[in-house]
């Protein structure tokens, strides 16, 4: 065998490892894109619950309401 097949093959396994590698970078990539979608969900979750919570007890405070600390002056 002469010392350029031995070359040859040695990139062609090299080529072949990183297309392995690639293919596994690209799966991660698409689980991280799942996972943030999840994660979205979960916060969306969360963010109805609070506000369910929130009308439940009276509602968001108004800013407009004027309350005596509006009034002290330091």
């Amino acid at each position: 065998m002469s010392t350029s097949q031995l070359l040859l093959d040695y990139m062609d396994k090299l080529q072949e490892f990183f297309e392995w590698i690639d293919s596994f970078v690209d799966k991660a990539i698409e689980l991280f894109h799942n996972a943030k979608e999840w994660v979205e969900k979960i916060l969306e979750y969360i963010k109805r619950g609070i506000d369910y919570v929130v009308d439940a007890i009276g509602g968001r405070f108004d800013e407009s309401i004027e309350l005596p600390e509006d009034y002290i002056f330091v």
